[in-house]
């Protein structure tokens, strides 16, 4: 499912649950980003979360700039992080699904570990796949299923990035199924923050909806 016809499949399957076309992704993530702008957020990670957005704008030629981030595909560093190291030993049973919950910060450490070690590559793989089957065979349930001990923003933030884990995957290795899975989550997410005017997760859902948008545009065009 990776080449020829199945990119066509992939794209006319687009809107799984019906809530938004390509067309509506771009108008809303324009409104809600000049939105954002205009309440000026003071939080530093907040603020380089939105320039990380504004990169994905200018990528996708929907605002006008000249500042771009690396493409997924380049750029590895192949030092593994210590910090991602001593994260997978921590694991119980080496596993990033433990009884149906997902361990706390897999995305972040899933997606450094993708780009920048061939170390860990087996277990990096293994890993992805397995968070791929648990959000296709969850599918919404599967935007629950982190530590009860987190709260709601924190599961928002944790769920999002795993859809923008999907999307950098799907870019790195050119396999459609992540983007699918992270065309899902994004359509799952829609009605938790369509109202939302500004905060974290809001800024992180337009940063999770640019990136699958960029990784549509390089894989099913």
């Amino acid at each position: 499912m990776k080449t020829g016809s199945s990119k066509l499949i992939s794209f006319l399957t687009r809107q799984f649950d019906g809530n938004l076309t390509p067309a509506e992704i771009k108008t809303f993530v324009l409104k809600k980003y000049y939105s954002i702008r205009q309440k000026e957020p003071k939080a530093e990670l907040m603020l380089s979360d939105l320039e990380r957005v504004k990169d994905n704008l200018i990528i996708l030629g929907w605002i006008e700039g000249t500042k771009a981030i690396p493409n997924q595909k380049q750029g590895a560093n192949k030092k593994i992080s210590p910090e991602a190291v001593e994260w997978v030993n921590c694991l119980e049973d080496g596993k990033v699904i433990n009884k149906g919950i997902i361990v706390n910060g897999a995305s972040v450490y899933l997606d450094m570990l993708d780009k920048n070690s061939r170390d860990l590559k087996v277990f990096t793989s293994d890993a992805m796949e397995s968070l791929l089957k648990h959000v296709e065979v969850k599918r919404k349930k599967a935007l629950n299923a982190f530590s009860q001990d987190l709260s709601a923003e924190n599961m928002l933030l944790e769920g999002l990035a795993i859809s923008i884990l999907f999307s950098h995957a799907a870019r790195r290795h050119t396999d459609l199924r992540f983007l699918n899975a992270a065309l899902k989550m994004n359509d799952w997410y829609y009605p938790k923050l369509r109202i939302a005017v500004d905060g974290k997760p809001l800024i992180y859902y337009l940063l999770a909806l640019t990136e699958q948008e960029i990784c549509a545009v390089e894989l099913l065009q």
